[in-house]
């Protein structure tokens, strides 16, 4: 039975109402809302008009810590923790393009999902707010350039606010509050280890560039989803999933950095890579790969940085390395104020 159909017939049995009375109070929900919703969500508003909770039926719920890339029609219920600012962008047809990210939480975990083009309205219209817990559809599940797993809506998804049944059913404890959520997966404070004790999982180093990798510096990449963009067959870029398209240059930097511990390699994309080099992808793309090498390495090699990111064990290698979140030079100052209130917390 599709999920329309099925919350339909639950509806009908709980309010006594005809399936099409419901399929009209439905249509003229999705036309108060201008389309922002699904038909699927709509129903749950009706629902919610009329008093009955749909979730003491067996609502569809998937842990997201159990989500997996290449899952398909992915069904899952979270709490809207954080969301981004919406971000516009030219499509390779010219037209406007734009996009906002969703965090969405439970108990076990969070991941990201991306709301495109006129699902954007979503959160212009306020149909889905911070703190709310949505209930996603129809969704797939795919590794982002980070190695993180996130959701696409594509054409059939959905994600539609189930906040008032959540909380009528007693629900509310799978899904902590937005800045609990915030905190225990994104604010907590990182560990500062040094790197010969240094294991898979998220850190923070302190440590100097001893040497730049020599490489390319740049990629190209998607301007519509990130990802990255390959030279099809007509000689054009094409992305996987938006087909050919206008790619933008894009940087990244492998280097070595070492604390009088040991060495660890680290690798920085995008923005984060053009903060550590100080320049940006479009002013190397216009230089030869050695010229290249030179300004990042003379930027960068002999300086000390305050690294946060993700440490891996890379596929081909089998070493550890650090893909960067975020970093900056060292300021004495404010290492100064940290090593003092480290003291003053072991002293109590």
């Amino acid at each position: 039975m599709a999920p329309l159909d099925d919350v339909l017939s639950r509806l009908a049995a709980s309010s006594k109402l005809s399936l099409q009375e419901l399929e009209t109070r439905v249509r003229a929900k999705q036309d108060e809302l201008h389309g922002l919703v699904s038909a699927e969500g709509a129903a749950h508003l009706v629902a919610k008009e009329l008093g009955v909770n749909l979730l003491t039926n067996g609502k569809r719920k998937l842990d997201i810590k159990n989500i997996i890339a290449g899952m398909r029609s992915v069904a899952v219920a979270g709490r809207v923790f954080r969301i981004s600012n919406i971000r516009d962008f030219k499509k390779s047809n010219g037209s406007d393009g734009r996009v906002a990210n969703l965090h969405v939480g439970d108990r076990t975990g969070f991941i990201v999902l991306p709301l495109w083009n006129d699902q954007v309205k979503l959160v212009e219209e306020e149909a889905v707010k911070l703190g709310d817990v949505v209930q996603v559809t129809g969704a797939f599940a795919n590794e982002n350039r980070w190695g993180d797993i996130e959701l696409s809506l594509g054409r059939f998804g959905q994600v539609f606010s189930i906040t008032d049944e959540v909380e009528s059913s007693g629900m509310s404890a799978e899904f902590p509050d937005a800045v609990e959520l915030e905190k225990n997966f994104l604010g907590a404070r990182t560990e500062r280890v040094p790197i010969k004790s240094i294991s898979p999982g998220v850190f923070e180093i302190k440590a100097a560039v001893i040497d730049v990798i020599k490489s390319n510096f740049i990629f190209n990449v998607c301007p519509v989803c990130g990802k990255k963009a390959y030279v099809g067959a007509t000689g054009r870029f094409e992305c996987s999933e938006h087909g050919q398209v206008e790619a933008e240059p894009a940087m990244v930097v492998s280097l070595l950095a070492d604390d009088g511990t040991g060495v660890l390699r680290v690798a920085a994309f995008r923005e984060t890579a053009e903060q550590l080099a100080t320049t940006t992808a479009s002013e190397l793309s216009k230089l030869s790969p050695d010229e290249r090498y030179k300004i990042v390495s003379g930027s960068m090699v002999g300086k000390e940085y305050i690294i946060h990111g993700r440490v891996k064990k890379n596929a081909r290698s089998g070493e550890l390395e650090m893909i960067v979140d975020s970093a900056k030079s060292v300021n004495a100052s404010e290492e100064s104020e940290r090593l003092a209130s480290l003291l003053k917390m072991k002293l109590g």
